[in-house]
């Protein structure tokens, strides 16, 4: 049964509210001294005057303040005790004899309850700076890497409710610091005077050997070398003396590959060790990129995961960095170069043939303005240089190239791009067909007598090049209307996972079914790099041509931008925009959100697959979708192992999406696992708290209760008429005293 108190008392009306009734009483103590000042320059009745005055002015105020009399039922309550919980990626760490921290915050949630037991217990999770939510709810939330406790005082402050009775921290101590001033106490202080106590679940540190810091420049540039500075932290007794530091390089369809080791430098430190180290690497590919930092492994260290860390790096392309290789100065090739030298984003180098081995030049050798073609130099120790290659009409087997096409094989696997473009000795008519180059193409290339033909024709798009967006800029101009090609190349059907954007109107592929047709420009994406097939030596007409002259030669720049943007993966290029909402936690849930570029009803599919790994035959993970509609999708995942990964993303049959990203065992909060007893000493000590051990939780006091009002009744002490004529009344006679007074 509920025990109600009974209280009176007097209060002012509240219609004026605080400030208006201060002002009511200020005029009035104004009022009155100045009428006893001048009562005492009556003649005669100075005390009547002085009274009658200041009691006109009282009972004014009262007419306008109306006092009544307060009678108060009030319920008692509990007092109100929050719990703040740290609920960020550090309580999944380990603890020394087993499991993890999880298991000791719910013991001391359970003490916590029986201690608390008289009290209006409220357990909440606090994280990165989101809103406070229950903790239980946090273990199916996106993770949380920061622990903002400031943040978290400070949404309870602002709570509709009220501050607390008392608030109660449970965590290890690592708080977030907002900035490099901010301490402890000022940490703890909160502008409501609320005691603020702490369980602290750790007091010594793990035998731990831990990446604590990795930095690297905002801006990293392909082909230019940057630094990559790494901490080693060793506490707890592990040993940070000649640990092995190496940096590897996740890829798409292939292993990893080294690209920096060193053995860091060891200074002691107030905890244990620290070793650090500065190692310079050059990342060929622009793009998203993903590193893998690995410390040698330790005896005994209780958390080998924070051995590694898996950062994404954005590598940017100051200039698009092009090898341009071409047998002969056709008008196609020309065209071509002046596109490419008019790109001041280009960095070209460009080869044509002009002679070849075989030719009898009547001139000596040194009176000669030619030089040999660089072949070998150029295939293998310039190759990685280039961010894409482009073959255009070049005999493989004569000049050389065919020796080189495993390296340009692996080169395209490895992140870079190739186009081939048609002409007299290209595909198979210049040794392609059958080729370790031609498992990366889009079509296949087949030995046969016949390698082209020759009757004129006019490209058809397909229903996917009519969407597609590398030839967006070229429709706008011309619509589907396209130059007259004089002949093509022959080729067979495209390869599995290509896409044919421009097909042959009749001729079907080499080997193919009757009512297929020819493709002329196909696109596909293999490994970690891509790759362009063009059979037509035609293109030049979109420049010089009738189609040239409607568009002043923009349909020319139009399709080689879009050809180039879609190699070097430009976003205006793709059908789609994909982006993460939060970082990826390995077991913890993660999310890949699509957003088309336009709206159209294709459905979406997802296939992820590892990094760093040879090229899988069925994908880690797949995902279908309905038809967006224009609207975003958003694929879910469960959990998933540490490490890169890359989720191809396609809309209906156009070419993918890829989107690469690092997932991490814990991430930046895993990177020190000390904990921090004596911040949270400081943060109670601050608000006038507890700071217990979990064995100390009953020592936790509880704060005094509160009472709420189940009834209140106001009457007033006198209706509003009889205050202003009382008050009237005392001023007429203060009136008529004044004259009788001579002060009138």
């Amino acid at each position: 049964m509920v025990e109600l108190v009974l209280s009176s008392g007097f209060r002012l009306s509240g219609d004026l509210g605080t400030l208006g009734s201060a002002g009511v009483v200020f005029l009035f103590a104004l009022t009155a001294a100045l009428v006893v000042r001048e009562s005492r320059r009556a003649a005669r009745a100075s005390f009547l005057i002085g009274f009658s005055g200041v009691l006109g002015a009282l009972l004014l105020g009262l007419a306008v303040l109306r006092p009544v009399s307060l009678s108060e039922l009030r319920e008692p309550t509990a007092a109100r005790v929050v719990v703040l919980v740290d609920g960020s990626e550090r309580q999944h760490l380990p603890l020394a004899g087993g499991g993890d921290r999880r298991q000791l915050v719910s013991s001391v949630l359970s003490s916590l309850e029986k201690t608390l037991h008289g009290s209006r217990l409220q357990i909440l999770g606090f994280g990165d700076g989101r809103e406070l939510v229950p903790f239980e709810s946090m273990r199916t939330r996106p993770p949380s890497i920061a622990s903002d406790f400031e943040k978290a005082l400070a949404t309870l402050e602002a709570d509709p409710a009220g501050p607390p009775g008392a608030v109660v921290v449970v965590g290890d101590g690592r708080l977030t610091e907002r900035d490099s001033n901010d301490t402890s106490s000022q940490l703890g202080r909160t502008r409501s005077g609320v005691p603020v106590h702490s369980v602290r679940l750790l007091d010594v540190p793990l035998q731990d050997r831990s990446l604590t810091r990795v930095a690297m420049p905002d801006s990293v540039v392909a082909h230019e070398p940057f630094r990559l500075d790494v901490e080693l932290g060793c506490f707890g007794g592990a040993s940070c003396q000649g640990v092995p530091l190496t940096v590897h390089e996740l890829l798409q369809g292939g292993q990893k590959e080294l690209r920096a080791e060193a053995i860091p430098d060891v200074s002691p430190g107030s905890q244990g060790q620290k070793a650090t180290a500065s190692l310079r690497l050059t990342l060929d590919r622009a793009g998203a990129r993903v590193l893998e930092i690995q410390a040698g492994a330790s005896q005994g260290d209780e958390v080998p995961e924070n051995n590694r860390r898996i950062i994404e790096v954005n590598v940017r392309r100051d200039r698009l960095r092009l090898l341009h290789v071409a047998g002969r100065p056709t008008y196609d090739v020309r065209a071509l170069r002046m596109f490419l030298k008019a790109d001041r984003s280009v960095d070209l180098v460009a080869f044509f043939i002009l002679r070849t081995a075989t030719d009898h030049v009547m001139a000596a050798s040194s009176e000669l303005a030619l030089i040999p073609f660089p072949v070998d130099e150029l295939f293998s120790e310039h190759l990685p240089s280039f961010d894409a290659v482009v073959l255009q009409d070049i005999d493989a087997l004569e000049y050389g190239v065919a020796a080189h096409f495993r390296s340009l094989r692996d080169y395209v696997k490895k992140g870079g791009g190739i186009v081939l473009v048609g002409g007299p000795s290209m595909f198979a008519a210049g040794g392609y067909a059958e080729s370790p180059l031609a498992e990366v193409l889009p079509v296949q290339i087949r030995a046969t007598k016949k390698v082209a033909e020759l009757t004129p024709f006019t490209p058809a798009y397909t229903r996917l090049g009519q969407q597609a967006p590398p030839l967006s800029g070229l429709r706008s101009l011309l619509g589907e209307r396209l130059p007259e090609a004089g002949g093509a190349n022959l080729v067979g059907p495209a390869e599995r996972g290509a896409y044919v954007l421009w097909e042959h109107p009749t001729l079907p592929p080499l080997g193919g079914q009757p009512e297929e047709r020819m493709p002329l420009l196909a696109l596909r994406e293999v490994g970690d790099g891509r790759s362009i097939a063009l059979t037509l030596d035609s293109t030049h007409k979109l420049r010089f041509g009738p189609e040239g002259l409607e568009s002043a030669g923009r349909a020319h720049t139009a399709f080689w931008e879009g050809m180039l943007g879609w190699l070097m993966r430009d976003a205006r290029y793709e059908l789609a925009q994909a982006r993460a909402p939060w970082p990826c936690i390995a077991g913890r849930p993660f999310r890949i959100e699509v957003e088309p570029l336009v709206g159209n009803s294709e459905p979406f599919s997802l296939n992820l697959e590892a990094l760093g790994r040879e090229e899988q035959q069925q994908p880690l993970k797949s995902f279908e979708s309905d038809g967006a509609g224009g609207r975003s999708v958003a694929f879910d995942f469960p959990g998933l192992e540490p490490g890169g990964y890359a989720a191809l993303v396609r809309i209906g049959k156009a070419p993918p999406l890829r989107f690469v990203f690092a997932c991490e065992a814990g991430g930046d909060a895993w990177a020190d696992s000390r904990p921090d007893p004596e911040r949270l000493r400081g943060v109670s000590q601050a608000r006038s708290g507890l700071s217990v051990s979990p064995s100390e939780v009953a020592s936790i006091p509880l704060p005094e209760g509160t009472s709420i009002i189940a009834k209140s009744v106001s009457i007033p002490l006198l209706p509003d008429a009889i205050w202003s004529t009382l008050a009237a009344l005392a001023l007429g006679v203060h009136w008529l005293l004044r004259r009788y007074g001579g002060l009138l």
